[in-house]
């Protein structure tokens, strides 16, 4: 356990899961836009050997929980309940004084992975003329907030544009999903974005001019949608799970 939490990235994301419990991979890249999936996956990994992490599969996605009992066990070993409230006082003196370089970005932040969260509530919700209007109100918030949020990286802002393609061909829309599509797809081109980002960006074009009528162009974005190279085995099965049906 000493080892896990010696790394300051794999406390970051305890710390993430702290704020928000429950998170996918998806959602953690999205928070830690520096690192690529395979890294952030590789720092869940030694989490969950750890049991600092456990996990919890719904439908096609995985949830990542805090547990916080190990590190409990170590309190209760070392510090003794004389102990514990003069601890405690100092932890909150310390965080009091601590600098919060950009107490508005990290709110930002904050709202954008919960906009982004609760999108995919939506998405897998029902159908209904309500429940797309608050899909859609989620989805354009989360991209609202992404854009203010500090550590922002053209990997948010691909991932939002892709977001919104798919919402919006979901409520019927696929002329705009196209253009969130392509919006999605220049940012990767601009930034180098590969992998993951990328063969993400091709689908999301597939299906908008699928659904457009379209054939022949969604043919050729699904096949390079396909080709895309993934470094990560668990990603690549997310993927092929995701490309089972065609555009």
């Amino acid at each position: 356990m000493f080892k896990a939490l010696a790394d300051p990235t794999r406390r970051s994301i305890l710390d993430a899961l702290f704020e928000h419990d429950g998170q996918t991979v998806q959602a953690l890249c999205d928070r830690f836009p520096e690192m690529t999936r395979f890294g952030v996956m590789k720092h869940l990994t030694v989490l969950e050997a750890a049991n600092l992490v456990t996990t919890k599969r719904v439908g096609r996605t995985k949830q990542h929980y805090l547990n916080p009992v190990p590190i409990g066990e170590i309190a209760d070993r070392w510090v003794s309940k004389y102990a514990q409230p003069f601890t405690r006082a100092m932890v909150g003196i310390r965080r009091e004084l601590e600098p919060i370089e950009d107490a508005a970005g990290e709110w930002h932040r904050a709202q954008a992975i919960e906009c982004n969260n609760s999108t995919w509530e939506m998405i897998e919700a029902e159908r209904t003329p309500a429940n797309d209007e608050e899909m859609l109100r989620r989805a354009y918030a989360s991209t609202y907030h992404w854009d203010r949020a500090v550590r922002r990286g053209p990997a948010n802002d691909a991932r939002g544009q892709w977001l919104l393609a798919k919402v919006q061909l979901l409520v019927g829309q696929p002329e705009l999903s196209l253009r969130y599509a392509d919006h999605c797809m220049a940012i990767c081109q601009e930034h180098d974005l590969a992998d993951f980002d990328l063969a993400y960006a091709h689908e999301a074009r597939a299906r908008a001019q699928k659904a457009l009528g379209d054939d022949v162009a969604a043919a050729q974005s699904w096949e390079l949608a396909k080709e895309v190279p993934i470094a990560d085995a668990q990603d690549q099965a997310i993927l092929d799970a995701d490309f089972a049906v065609g555009p």
